[in-house]
């Protein structure tokens, strides 16, 4: 069995309310770390490619919700000036 470190949680609804192109699925996601995330998923189309994934979505910070002022700031350390 695979080992791995738990960062966080994830609960996931389905959208009984659904009209036009609102998702199929939503939900919370919440890191230890305290940050909350609004998570939107869509249902692959009936009849459309066997090969995509099932679900597709995006997850995004709830509004009013920040990092905790403790969380370290990640940084793409490709986005560094040479000079």
């Amino acid at each position: 069995m695979s080992q791995y470190t738990k960062i966080g949680e994830i609960a996931l609804w389905p959208n009984k309310s659904k009209t036009g192109k609102q998702p199929d699925v939503t939900g919370t996601l919440q890191m230890d770390d305290g940050q909350k995330f609004s998570v939107s998923l869509w249902k692959r189309e009936e009849g459309g490619n066997p090969d995509a994934p099932v679900y597709f979505g995006q997850i995004s910070q709830k509004e009013g919700e920040s990092a905790p002022p403790n969380s370290p700031v990640q940084r793409d350390p490709s986005d560094e000036i040479p000079f």
